[in-house]
């Protein structure tokens, strides 16, 4: 019973966390999406070879792009990998990726 109580009052924090993770998830997301929408939309020719397949899929969608961060929270993708498909962009895009990595 005492298992069971205990389990029940840290729903809430167990609530909050998971906000926490979804908030970091888009905020991260988002500035890495536009950051590759921007660098492909200003340069499409350099965009469209085989190169920049990887980055287009992994930070081509918002979605694409939350399930890259995840993956590289939780050890499913190297973040190394992913730091290196986003060297064509801005030295800013690297850092808020690689701040990412460091808080998740």
């Amino acid at each position: 019973r005492l298992m069971i109580l205990s389990m029940v009052a840290s729903t809430k924090s167990l609530g909050w966390t998971i906000l926490v993770l979804i908030s970091m998830f888009y905020l991260f997301g988002v500035i890495l999406t536009q950051g590759v929408a921007d660098y492909c939309s200003d340069q499409d020719h350099k965009c469209a070879g085989l190169k920049f397949k990887d980055m287009k899929y992994r930070f081509g969608s918002l979605r694409g792009t939350i399930l890259s961060l995840f993956a590289a929270m939780s050890g499913g993708v190297a973040w190394g990998d992913l730091y290196r498909m986003l060297e064509p962009l801005s030295i800013f895009y690297r850092w808020i990726f690689l701040v990412y990595v460091c808080v998740a």
